[in-house]
Formats: C-alpha cells, structure tokens, sequence
C-alpha cells in the first residue's frame, strides 16, 4: 500500500495478491450413486461415478482499492472503492472453464472523535457483482489505550447489518477486536435474521480475522532537538 498526505487530504492505494487453494475431500461426502439399495444407506465407499471433477485446484488472485478522507475539526469522512478479482482468475472444481466475475465495492465512513480517547466509527459499503449485490453498515465505538508516533493501541467493538437493494435482509454481525503494536486481532459472530435461520436452526458463523501492519517510515510529525530543554 502507498499513503501520501496532499493539502490535508490522506490519499491510500493498495494491491492485495494472493493465492487461493480449494479442495474437497470425496469421502466425506454422498452421491446419489452411492445409494446400497440391500441397506437403504448411503455407502460412501461405493464408487461415486463422478467424472471430470477435480479434487483440488490453485489460482492467482488479485484485488485493489482506494481511499481518501480528511478531518475536520471532530469529523473525518472517507470513501473508497475497491476491485476484486481484476485478473477474472479460473475456478472450477469442473474440466469447464467458469471465471470469476470482477466485483465492485463503495464505501463511505465517518469517524467523529468523541474526545482524545473514544471515537465513533460509521461506515456502509455496497458491493456487486453482475446482478448480485450486498449492502454492509455499521458502527464501532473504539477506545484507545496508548499511542506513538507509529501505533495506536485500542480495543473497538460493534455492530454491523447485512442487506441489500430487492433482497431479504440478511444477517447482523456482531464484532470486537483489539490493536496492538504492529497487530489488529478481530472477531464476528454472523446472526442469521432470514429465512435461512430455519436451515441452519438459527446458528451462525464465528469468524477471527489476524492483520499485520508495518511501521510507517514517513514521520507524521518533525521536530529540532534542543538540548536546552
């Protein structure tokens, strides 16, 4: 990522590459050709008579984005907008070729700073891809502990509401987390609000999110030491 500082506006653009591997583990699963008709079970160790279907697959992928936002006064603002999937990589567990489609996503926030060590943070993104769209908002209260000229050290929690323009509502996300030095640890518990819940008998998803940040070699702040004092 790249962060530059131009007439108070704080300007960020990043590339995020990474490699996906997925697999499926045959065994663990029934197909309807492993039916035993003598016990009226499914038997997964019967053959499955599956052709064309690969177990595992790797693939490059690539997304981007950017950002900008500025303070004034106790309010600072921002927006972004990200691509993923720019290089349309293949994935198919099938011989077929199906690519993955580019998505778009909006975002805009708000941070207001409550006072030197609480600040409020709203934002809301949409995100679509073809005729498939999703619709994320939420606020988080943060609370910083200690700060350098490096790091801000904080623990945040909140609550997010999934939805989305002619569609169910979908899900509330609940979220804590903590930053520390070079780290941001995260957690989400996924609260299924559709009519989904009657599948999944109302359980939802526990997700734990780890980032690593590297220290920032440009100095917000410059200073002429003075031995006097």
């Amino acid at each position: 990522a790249f962060h530059k500082k131009i007439a108070g506006y704080n300007l960020h653009i990043g590339i995020q590459p990474g490699v996906v591997i997925k697999s499926i583990d045959f065994y663990s699963h029934s197909f309807p050709n492993q039916l035993n008709w003598n016990t009226g079970k499914f038997d997964n160790t019967l053959t499955n008579t599956e052709t064309g279907v690969n177990q595992r697959f790797t693939y490059f992928d690539l997304n981007t984005g950017f950002a900008a936002s500025k303070k004034f006064g106790k309010i600072e603002p921002e927006i972004g907008y990200t691509l993923f999937h720019v290089n349309k990589p293949k994935e198919s567990f099938l011989s077929q070729v199906n690519k993955l489609p580019i998505r778009q996503a909006y975002n805009i926030g708000l941070n207001y700073y409550l006072n030197p060590k609480i600040i409020l943070r709203g934002y809301t993104m949409y995100g679509y891809t073809t005729k498939v769209s999703d619709w994320v908002s939420g606020l988080n209260v943060e609370y910083i502990l200690s700060k350098n000229v490096f790091f801000t050290n904080s623990v945040f929690a909140g609550f997010m509401w999934r939805d989305g323009f002619k569609r169910n509502p979908d899900a509330g996300i609940v979220t804590a987390g903590m930053n520390y030095s070079n780290y941001t640890i995260g957690f989400s518990y996924d609260i299924t609000f559709s009519q989904l819940k009657t599948a999944v008998e109302s359980k939802g998803a526990f997700e734990i999110a780890l980032i690593y940040k590297g220290k920032n070699t440009r100095l917000s702040k410059k200073a002429v030491p003075c031995e006097r004092y």
